[in-house]
């Protein structure tokens, strides 16, 4: 049910998708702000919530911008609508001239096959008669004046000739393929829909002039200009080298001093130098990440285990797991 007037007023106008983007774009360098300083001072809850956080936001970046995406394309469309209408009338008129085409192709070859037919009984009593005189040849040893070169038998003249008219039309007469879209369950209609605007956008200005695609395309693709890269990014890709460590996805980080002791002995009473402080830093909030990733893992097993014995011998409400008494 629609919101009443006065509700409306109370409440004013919902904000724009482009509008919720910048505010959760600034959410989200607030948190990894945050995040940055919770993990130096080595907070671990701290920095599972606000890992969770970072997520989260990035995940509502991510279809906010696929949103903004479609509404940056509305200014073109009611060109694209004009355009949609002008290529299907196109599309119906070729249609309805194909047939046509079809009985008149099929008469010709029907014309032509009957020629090929009479050079071919023509051309099979030349070579009888050609193969007899050679025959008598050679049964009673008789030498006479060479006769003249059979051409080659009209099929295989017909043939040859068919093949190369069909080479040279073999390209009029391929499928267009459309460009690949590559979707995943997760995605919304809108970032399934922005994808595939991306695609699109992509194959039309590599190929566009090169397949001759019709004026009117071109003109309407690059009036809608390119569609936001942020939108069909892949999800984590804007994530630094120093993002929170994933078991299994590149080699754990060695110990402040592990590389200075393999290459040589120090001296303790040197000073740190600024890249070995910075160095230091950077170690010990990766350090704070794996302990809160491994926490939040620790979390995680705990509940799956309490749900598969609730499932088992129901609520456990408050009866301690066997084996953690």
């Amino acid at each position: 049910m629609a919101p009443s007037k006065e509700v409306a007023d109370a409440t004013g106008a919902a904000p724009s998708a482009a509008e919720q983007l910048e505010q959760k774009q600034r959410d989200l360098r607030d948190a990894e702000t945050a995040l940055a300083a919770a993990e130096s001072a080595m907070d671990t809850h701290r920095v599972i919530a606000l890992q969770n956080e970072v997520a989260v936001l990035r995940r509502f970046i991510e279809r906010l911008a696929a949103s903004v995406a479609v509404e940056a394309a509305a200014e073109a469309r009611e060109e694209a609508t004009a355009l949609d209408a002008q290529l299907r009338a196109r599309y119906a008129d070729k249609l309805a001239q194909l047939m046509p085409d079809i009985e008149q192709a099929r008469l010709a070859i029907k014309a032509m096959t009957d020629s090929v037919r009479k050079c071919a009984r023509t051309w099979s009593a030349a070579q009888r008669a050609g193969f007899e005189v050679q025959l008598n040849a050679m049964r009673f040893g008789r030498e006479g004046p060479p006769l003249a070169t059979l051409p080659a038998s009209p099929i295989d003249a017909v043939t040859a000739a068919f093949w190369e008219e069909i080479d040279k039309m073999d390209r009029l007469c391929r499928r267009d393929t459309l460009p690949t879209v590559l979707a995943i369950a997760s995605d919304t209609d809108a970032q399934r829909r922005v994808k595939a605007m991306t695609a699109a956008a992509a194959f039309v200005e590599t190929y566009g002039k090169d397949l001759k695609l019709c004026g009117d395309l071109l003109s309407v693709f690059a009036k809608a200009g390119p569609v936001s890269v942020a939108a069909a990014a892949p999800r984590g890709a804007a994530m630094d080298d120093d993002r929170a460590f994933i078991p299994g996805e590149k080699p754990m980080p060695l110990p402040a001093g592990a590389v200075q002791s393999a290459l040589g002995p120090s001296n303790v009473w040197e000073p740190d130098t600024e890249q070995e402080r910075a160095e230091r830093e950077r170690i010990r909030r990766s350090n704070a990440r794996r302990q809160a990733d491994v926490a939040r893992e620790l979390g995680e097993e705990a509940k799956t285990v309490i749900a598969e014995r609730e499932a088992l011998q129901g609520p456990l409400k408050g009866r301690p797991l066997k084996g953690l008494r």
